[in-house]
């Protein structure tokens, strides 16, 4: 067992971990961007503030299907998209945020939506004197590991197993160094593109694999509240993949210099195309519900991050009037069973005699028993009359 990782004995422990439990361990110190505290109102960025967009886009996270957007409201809405094609460079050095900032600024006119792969930096403390408009969408985070995983395992090293839940458990057996766990198991998914260049998130992956648990979960944990903290102060709005037509709806309402249109073509072109593409791609193995539950308290920190992005972006939703949370149904209140009916009592023969006087319209005595009676005919005269019978 290397740098105090779960070690594979330890597999079965780990599974009994849930989602809740990992969660209830961290509680954020940052604010939401809530409208009802902070004054943040929802309504149309002015020009002038959404003269440059900066979509700092998260790998496997729908960024496809918002470039697929994109391009197709540019020539309708009248401006300029740059897709850059360095995408691996994604940590810039001090100097190099700075050249960047300049030209950033310098070679793209007002009205521009630019996008890469980057982690997050200010422009203002690079020296300049106007920032883009920063956006951005995530994406749960196991299922990120999980499609990432399938994506890239032909590049991977032979050792590593072909399938998500042989890889994590190779992962644990054989340590955090191993092929297998920089397949599956990296210690960060996310953050890093919001935290950015924050002094907590200088820390590679490879040095926070070799740090014991408890070292590992404090820079984590860092560097998740520096990202919260970005989110909530530096983007207009982070959406996520799983409510990608809520977050196309809140693009339209805030940036419609850029994204107007935008929900009537998700509606009659995305959705069409996404479900064709559905049908015709092999649908990759799930993992199974005993490697979920040790991924979510692996990804612990991940997943908190990634519920306080839905928590802050429903809020923003909901200003915007494009979100009405459900109402929780109420329990059906348990009536408690009909008591049980009495034992039935056996009749008498003068009881069941008298049902049966009933029935065929007879009379009954205790002594003459049952005797034929006819009514006397009604008085004339009187059609109608109450017939009276002898006791």
């Amino acid at each position: 067992r290397a740098g105090g990782e779960l070690a594979f004995d330890e597999l079965d422990e780990s599974l009994s971990v849930p989602h809740s439990r990992a969660l209830q361990r961290i509680k954020s110190p940052v604010r939401h961007k809530d409208p009802y505290h902070s004054g943040w109102e929802c309504r149309e960025v002015p020009r002038r503030e959404a003269c440059r967009v900066m979509y700092n886009r998260v790998t496997k996270s729908g960024s496809q299907t918002l470039i697929y957007i994109i391009n197709a409201l540019r020539k309708v809405n009248g401006f300029k998209f740059e897709e850059s094609s360095l995408v691996y460079q994604r940590v810039l050095s001090g100097n190099t945020q700075r050249i960047f900032a300049h030209h950033f600024n310098s070679d793209h006119d007002c009205n521009t939506l630019y996008t890469r792969p980057i982690r997050y930096f200010d422009f203002i403390e690079a020296g300049e004197s106007t920032a883009p408009t920063w956006i951005n969408m995530i994406r749960n985070p196991i299922r990120k590991a999980v499609s990432g995983f399938y994506r890239n395992r032909e590049h991977w090293d032979e050792t590593v197993p072909r399938l998500f839940d042989k890889c994590v458990r190779a992962a644990l057996r054989d340590g955090p160094a191993s092929p297998s766990a920089k397949a599956c198991l990296r210690p960060f998914i996310q953050i890093p593109y919001f935290c950015g260049h924050d002094p907590a998130c200088k820390v590679g992956a490879e040095q926070l694999v070799g740090m014991d648990n408890t070292t590992r979960r404090e820079h984590m944990q860092r560097a998740r509240e520096a990202a919260e903290k970005h989110v909530v102060e530096k983007y207009l709005v982070v959406g996520f993949v799983e409510n990608i037509h809520k977050f196309v709806e809140v693009l339209e309402i805030l940036l419609p210099m850029y994204f107007s249109g935008a929900r009537r073509l998700y509606k009659e072109r995305v959705v069409p195309e996404l479900d064709k593409v559905m049908t015709q791609t092999k649908e990759f193995p799930q993992p199974t519900p005993a490697t979920v539950s040790l991924l979510e308290d692996y990804y612990a920190e991940e997943m908190a991050f990634y519920e306080f992005v839905k928590t802050n972006f429903y809020q923003m939703a909901k200003q915007c009037g494009v979100y009405t949370p459900k109402k929780a149904k109420k329990p059906k209140t348990q009536h408690p069973p009909p008591p049980a009916a009495a034992p039935t009592m056996p009749r008498t023969a003068f009881e069941a005699a008298v049902e049966e006087a009933i029935a065929r319209n007879l009379t009954v005595s205790r002594t003459r028993g049952v005797t034929n009676f006819k009514p006397p005919p009604p008085p004339p005269g009187k059609p109608g009359a109450p017939i009276l019978r002898p006791i």
